[in-house]
């Protein structure tokens, strides 16, 4: 498992069109970059400070802020979105390059290029029915009061950077291998239509074989999965689009993960100011020279 970044190998192989790609960096995806990354650190920073004031507040018995759950959640959706178009806008998103390694140099950037139309393809679709799902629940609240397209709005604007980052990869690429990736899925696209109209393919089979497709291609392992829910969600028909950011804003949307960007703050901030080292130094020289004292460093200082 490896990150997708623009390696020499890559560029070779590849057939990198190094002019454009200058073009669209230095115009739209380093701007665009430096934007999402300010307001990812605004919405952990937003986060902070209102899981802090609500917590001070409990705890001294001062007045109760009902919304305070739900504003925090709601920076968390924020936090996670923008965050995750940062991660494909620099290019650190995780792949599997195990099958794509196996094949030809000549398929490897085809295979590229699938993989990126497919991250946008998913990207766009994201943030086209997290539009349409805003301005259903415009009239929608929550418990608390709290309009509940407020949740939407981040996803939209995220999945728009990321529809902008993935088709910027894109642009790395000759025309040759564009055209060639592009008749490659527009190839299983029809033998997948046909089968379901002809054979009665299945969508579990449909998203199966979309899942595999992904996998090879080395997509994301985020979009593997959203690429295949897409193709689940068209060829069944019994389901409504917007359920599709409806159930992604869902695995986030949960106070209890609050913890986990904390967590990580928290461990930076211990890295930043040596009381990491201070810590893990203390308990080697307390039960380092015991058996298993290695072991009972590592549990203590967690």
């Amino acid at each position: 498992m490896t990150t997708i970044s623009a390696s020499s190998e890559q560029t070779h192989l590849a057939g990198f069109d190094t002019h454009l790609w200058q073009f669209y960096w230095k115009r739209v995806g380093k701007p665009l970059l430096w934007l999402v990354e300010r307001l990812a650190g605004a919405a952990l920073f937003a986060d902070l400070i209102v899981v802090f004031v609500s917590v001070l507040s409990r705890h001294l018995q001062f007045m109760s802020f009902d919304a305070s759950d739900d504003v925090a959640r709601m920076f968390l959706l924020a936090t996670t979105f923008f965050g995750a178009a940062a991660a494909i806008g620099r290019g650190e998103t995780l792949g599997i390059d195990f099958f794509k390694e196996r094949l030809p140099r000549p398929w490897r950037g085809v295979l590229e290029a699938c993989a990126a139309s497919m991250t946008t393809l998913v990207s766009a679709a994201l943030s086209w029915y997290a539009f349409q799902l805003s301005l259903e629940s415009m009239a929608l609240t929550t418990s608390t009061g709290l309009p509940q397209n407020l949740f939407y709005y981040p996803m939209v604007a995220a999945a728009a950077a990321m529809t902008v980052f993935a088709a910027g990869l894109l642009t790395r690429l000759r025309t040759s291998v564009l055209l060639r990736a592009v008749g490659v899925l527009a190839a299983l696209a029809v033998c997948i239509a046909a089968a379901h109209v002809l054979a009665g393919l299945g969508a579990i089979v449909a998203m199966g074989i979309a899942f595999v497709l992904c996998l090879v291609c080395g997509t994301s392992i985020a979009y593997v999965l959203g690429f295949s829910a897409l193709v689940f969600l068209q060829v069944d028909g019994s389901f409504s689009g917007d359920i599709f950011p409806q159930q992604v804003a869902s695995g986030i949307d949960n106070f209890v993960l609050l913890a986990v960007p904390f967590f990580i703050l928290t461990g930076y901030a211990m890295e930043a100011n040596g009381m990491s080292k201070r810590l893990i130094e203390l308990l080697r020289r307390l039960f380092g020279g015991v058996r298993g004292g290695y072991d009972v460093v590592m549990v203590i200082s967690m």
